[in-house]
C-alpha cells in the first residue's frame, strides 16, 4: 500500500524550529504526515520538543542533489521551511523543491530582514529563492514585506505559531514550574527571579563577531547598535547589585545564552562581578517559554523572548545602552510593538532595576498599541500548507541567481 504524501519540514536556526514545531504537531493531528530535516541548532530543539514526528539529520551545507534526493525518497507533497537568516540548508530545499517543482511555503518567525531571509551569498554572488507563500505574521509583517518587494499574492497572514506555543506553555505550567524551580534553589518568598536573554553578538564555535546577513556586527567588529551582549550584561548587573543592596533583597539571574551565542564571550563578565545580592545561573538547555515562566520579570535587549514574555503577562525590559547614540534603527520589535520597556540609558536602568528590587512590577508594564492575535495560528499554517497541497503545482516561480552588484538592497 502506498504510504500517503508527506509534507517535509525543514528548520536550522532555534526561532525557526519552534515557529515550524507547532505546524508540524497540528499538522499530525490532522493524520497528514510529517518528516522533519534537522540541522544546527534545531536538531536538539526538535527532539526535545516535538519527539512524535520524526526528523532526520542533515547538514547545513548539504547539496541541492542532497536536498532533491530526500524529497524524492518518499511522496512529499510540500515542502514547509522556516525562515531562519543564518544558515544555508533552508535555502538549499527551496531550491530543490522548485527543481522538483514541488509547492513551498515558509513561516516567518521575526518582524525584520524580509528580503535577507530568502537570500544566500553564494560564490560571489546573491542567490533569491522565495518559496510559493510565505505565512506572516501581522499587518505590520504583511506590510514590510510588501515594502521588500514580495507580492501580495505571495503572502497570508496567520499568527505566529511560536509566539502562540510559548503563551500557552507558560499559561498551563507557569505556576507549577515557578514553585518547583525556586524549592529546587532553595529561594526564598521575597528573593527576586530574573532572566536575562542574550543575543549573538559572538558567535559559536569561536567567539568572532556576528558579521553575517542580518548580524549584529560591522565588519571590523564593532557593534552596529551601540552595544553589545557584553556591555549590557555587565550593566544589569551592576545595576541589580546597587538595587538590591538599598533594598535588602536577594536576585536569582538566570542567564540564557542564545542558541548561536559563544558561551565563553559571557563567563568573564559574570566572573568579574562576585557580588553579594546577585548570583548569576548559567543555563543552555530549556525552552525561552521556560526560562519565562520561572521568572519574576525578563531583560533581554532585542531577543523575541522579550515578547514572549509581556505575552505572558511577565514585566519584560529592552535594554539597549547607547543604541539612540548609533543611528540605527531598533531591532527590538517588542520595543515597537510597545509590548516591551525600552531602557536605552543607563539612569532609565538605574530607575528600572530599581523597581524590580522594590518589587514595583507594575511601573515596568507598557501598554501594546495593538494586540497580537495569536489565537488559532499554527492551526492557520496548517490550514494554508493542506490547500497548497491540494492546488495544482505549475512549478517555482523560478529561482534567481545574480551579481550582487545587481541586486538592490
Amino acid at each position: 500500500m502506498t504510504e500517503p504524501i508527506l509534507i517535509l519540514v525543514v528548520c536550522h536556526d532555534a526561532g525557526g524550529a519552534r515557529s515550524v514545531i507547532p505546524v508540524a504537531r497540528s499538522l499530525s493531528q490532522k493524520k497528514v504526515r510529517v518528516l522533519a530535516a534537522v540541522a544546527g541548532p534545531a536538531i536538539a530543539i526538535w527532539k526535545a520538543e516535538c519527539p512524535e514526528n520524526p526528523a532526520v539529520t542533515v547538514p547545513d551545507q548539504l547539496t541541492v542533489a542532497d536536498a532533491v534526493a530526500l524529497l524524492r525518497k518518499d511522496p512529499v507533497g510540500l515542502l514547509l521551511s522556516a525562515s531562519g537568516l543564518f544558515n544555508l540548508m533552508e535555502h538549499t530545499f527551496r531550491k530543490a523543491a522548485q527543481q522538483e517543482g514541488i509547492r513551498s511555503v515558509s513561516i516567518l518567525d521575526s518582524w525584520i530582514n524580509y528580503s535577507e531571509k530568502f537570500e544566500r551569498k553564494i560564490d560571489g554572488s546573491l542567490e533569491i529563492c522565495r518559496p510559493n507563500l510565505v505565512c506572516v505574521l501581522d499587518q505590520v509583517t504583511y506590510d514590510g514585506m510588501i515594502t521588500a518587494g514580495f507580492d501580495p499574492q505571495e503572502l497570508v497572514i496567520t499568527g505566529a505559531p511560536n509566539l502562540e506555543a510559548s503563551a500557552e506553555y507558560v499559561r498551563s505550567n507557569g505556576l507549577v514550574l515557578r514553585k518547583a524551580w525556586r524549592t529546587e534553589q532553595e529561594l526564598k518568598d521575597g528573593d527576586l527571579v530574573v532572566t536575562f536573554f542574550s543575543d549573538p553578538f559572538y558567535w559559536i564555535p569561536d567567539g568572532r563577531p556576528c558579521i553575517a546577513t542580518g548580524g549584529l556586527m560591522a565588519p571590523d567588529g564593532t557593534s552596529l547598535y551601540g552595544y553589545t551582549s557584553l556591555d549590557v550584561l555587565g550593566s544589569v548587573l551592576d545595576e541589580l547589585q546597587t538595587a538590591c543592596l538599598a533594598h535588602d533583597k536577594k536576585c536569582q539571574l538566570i542567564l540564557k545564552p542564545h542558541p548561536l551565542e559563544y558561551i565563553d564571550s559571557l563567563r568573564p563578565v559574570v566572573e568579574a562581578r562576585n557580588y553579594s545580592h546577585v548570583k548569576v545561573s548559567l543555563q543552555t538547555q530549556g525552552t525561552a517559554a521556560r526560562w519565562i515562566a520561572v521568572a519574576d520579570a525578563v531583560i533581554g535587549m532585542m531577543s523575541i523572548a522579550l515578547l514572549e514574555a509581556s505575552l505572558a503577562g511577565k514585566p519584560s525590559l529592552s535594554v539597549q545602552l547607547d543604541l539612540l547614540h548609533s543611528g540605527a534603527e531598533d531591532p527590538c520589535l517588542g520595543n515597537r510593538l510597545s509590548y516591551t520597556y525600552p531602557v536605552f540609558d543607563k539612569g532609565t536602568l538605574r530607575s528600572a532595576m530599581n523597581s524590580l528590587a522594590a518589587g514595583h512590577y507594575q511601573t515596568l508594564m507598557t501598554t501594546p498599541n495593538g494586540r497580537l492575535k495569536l489565537h488559532g495560528a499554527a492551526d492557520n499554517v496548517a490550514e494554508v500548507v493542506l490547500a497548497q497541497m491540494n492546488r495544482e503545482n505549475p512549478g517555482a516561480k523560478g529561482f534567481v541567481r545574480a551579481p550582487i552588484r545587481e541586486v538592490s538592497r
